[in-house]
Parts: C-alpha cells; structure tokens; sequence
C-alpha cells in the first residue's frame, strides 16, 4: 500500500478549519486492513481505518482545525499503517490573522445609465502582515445613490 502524496497543506484564518485529502493506493494483489492516526491536536481523521481490495484505493481525508491556535505556521503528522507499512504524511498549516486591510483592485468609480452592466467591484484583502488573503467573504452595501 502506498500513500500519495506524502505532504499536504492548507492556510485559513484563526479559528477557521480546513479539510485536505491524500490517496490511498493498495498496489498488492490480496485485501489490506489501514488505519490512520493523527499524531497531532489539531488534525483528526474522520476515517481512521477500513480496507482496500486487491488494486483498490481510497481517499483519505483529514480535518485542520485552527481553533485555540495562533497564527503562524504550524507542521503536524498523519500516521497511517498496514500490516507491513508505516508511512507518515507531513501537514503543514498556516494560520493567518484576521484581515488588517482591504484596497479595492478594479471597478471603482463605475458610471452607466439605468439597466447599463457595470464593471464589477474587486478589492483585494490583506493580513496584519501585509500578506494578501484569499478566499475572505466581502459584502457590499450602497450607501446612496442607487
């Protein structure tokens, strides 16, 4: 049985979780029992075991949690095991701060007649280290005018 890939990795935000995958591939050509362990806190396995048949495979996957963790970068292990395989898959989890700063990116100041499409507004979400964020739900409001 082998493990692919042998590293996964996922970023959130602060108290946000995440979940992450990694393929299970029984290569044998007889049954094989697996189990999984997360040797980490913040990682846990929904599925921590089962079988594969003969050339089978499987995907496995595991939950990040980022709740009760600071920001920064954080590497933790999945153990996963058959009767003749250890094999260890690396995660690696950064944990940003909450959203320090929003600049907006295009489609501002955006004229037309009534019914007329407007360019769309884009803003781009940055972090308290003036790293950009993805992925952060923006809601827009108009405030008049409209």
């Amino acid at each position: 049985m082998i493990v692919n890939p042998f590293s996964v990795e996922a970023t959130v935000l602060q108290g946000n979780s995440a979940a992450v995958g990694t393929a299970l591939a029984n290569l044998a050509s007889t049954r094989v029992d697996w189990q999984a362990t997360a040797l980490d806190s913040w990682i846990t396995v929904p599925q921590t075991g089962g079988q594969l048949e003969a050339r089978g495979s499987a995907q496995l996957t595991l939950q990040l949690s980022a709740a009760g963790l600071g920001t920064g970068t954080y590497r933790g292990r999945v153990r996963v095991t058959s009767r003749t395989l250890v094999q260890d898959v690396w995660v690696t989890f950064r944990v940003l701060g909450a959203p320090a700063r929003m600049a907006i990116a295009g489609g501002d100041n955006a004229t037309g007649t009534a019914g007329s499409t407007l360019p769309s507004l884009a803003v781009q979400v940055f972090g308290a280290e003036g790293q950009p964020l993805a992925g952060v739900p923006v809601t827009f409001a108009i405030m008049s005018g409209g």
